[in-house]
């Protein structure tokens, strides 16, 4: 079975999830220095950039079980034509 990524976080409810990690971690926290002079606004929320990290995650480790798979049925065949 193969999940796109929309489908992932909707069924999940990930973006609801990382609100909530975010606001925990807000209460842990001490709160934020203030921002510098000149720099550019903050244009996403801190829940939206823990989601986005998440999915890049997800997407490197599907990205090395597919490969490691690939990896060994390579090696069964090797092993089958050999026997």
């Amino acid at each position: 079975m193969c999940l796109d990524a929309l489908t992932l976080v909707t069924r999940l409810h990930l973006l609801e999830v990382c609100r909530v990690a975010v606001q925990l971690a807000q209460q842990q926290c001490p709160p934020p220095l203030p921002a510098g002079p000149g720099g550019a606004p903050r244009v996403y929320s801190e829940a939206s950039l823990l989601l986005l990290a998440l999915l890049r995650t997800l997407w490197r480790l599907s990205y090395l079980l597919i490969s490691s798979l690939g990896t060994k049925a390579s090696n069964r065949t090797v092993v089958s034509r050999r026997g």
